[in-house]
């Protein structure tokens, strides 16, 4: 049984890619974001720390098997919920940092992370910030560029740090725009690396998007996107001068400029 989950910085790239794959009839429908499952990844590390665990698990490799099959038990009930799907596809950008670990605890897990432009992914916290005080009077992502630098890159540094050959062997990163602008391109990449059959998935066709209301969503959420459940569009590629000055896209470029040389971002202009 495979278990893949979806990873990145930026929830609109991550929900296209989650709605693309939870489209297939190999997968179970799209499911709301596995908070509980970061939760439980999360519980590992911490753990692990603490001196009095040894009381209960004298050696770690017993720890380690032991919270995997915890994390088991609660992927294999929500895979019983939706007709024992052989492919499970789970996401929830907070887990990206945990890829590493959660590869520790699930060895035979695959992981899809998506990359996108700095610039575009900071000009979309902004907006998620401005929409949030306007609906809630706070705003999560103060337009402080060199901090929403440092937020962006925090996603993907455990991954990129990681030299395991077995986890960078399960771990696909692809990159946004190439998603948008090469679907044709892009899906078989995708069927080779995740074993999901995406033969009947149209990329020009609004997406089922299951158990997830993004129409309840609209009103309360600042996350909300209008491309949720709507047809491949290269609509958010390149839009990050509509929010940022020229001088803070500068900024954002020097920052991660190491993460846009890897990803060959920093040819571009348009995003």
């Amino acid at each position: 049984m495979s278990y893949i989950f979806i990873g990145g910085a930026q929830r609109t790239g991550t929900t296209l890619l989650q709605q693309i794959l939870c489209n297939s009839p190999t997968t179970n429908p799209m499911l709301q974001e596995a908070t509980y499952l970061r939760m439980l990844v999360q519980a590992y590390p911490r753990a692990a720390r603490e001196r009095h665990i040894i009381d209960y698990f004298p050696t770690e490799p017993e720890f380690l098997a032991f919270h995997g099959q915890i994390i088991r038990m609660f992927l294999e009930r929500a895979r019983s919920r939706y007709a024992n799907v052989p492919l499970l596809v789970l996401k929830d950008p907070q887990l990206t940092p945990l890829f590493p670990t959660l590869h520790r605890l699930l060895p035979e897990a695959r992981f899809v992370c998506l990359v996108r432009d700095p610039r575009d992914t900071i000009a979309s916290m902004i907006r998620v910030g401005e929409r949030g005080e306007k609906l809630y009077g706070r705003n999560i992502f103060a337009r402080n560029i060199e901090a929403l630098s440092r937020h962006f890159l925090s996603y993907y540094s455990p991954i990129i740090k990681c030299d395991e050959a077995a986890f960078r062997a399960a771990v696909l990163f692809l990159r946004f725009r190439d998603l948008v602008h090469h679907a044709d391109r892009i899906f078989p990449v995708l069927e080779e690396f995740t074993g999901v059959q995406l033969g009947s998935v149209r990329p020009d066709r609004p997406f089922d998007t299951g158990t997830v209301d993004y129409e309840a969503d609209k009103a309360i959420s600042p996350w909300w996107s209008e491309h949720y459940g709507q047809p491949i569009s290269a609509a958010p590629v390149g839009g990050f001068s509509q929010t940022l000055s020229a001088e803070e896209a500068a900024e954002i470029s020097l920052h991660c400029a190491a993460f846009m040389k890897l990803f060959h971002f920093e040819e571009l202009t348009d995003g």
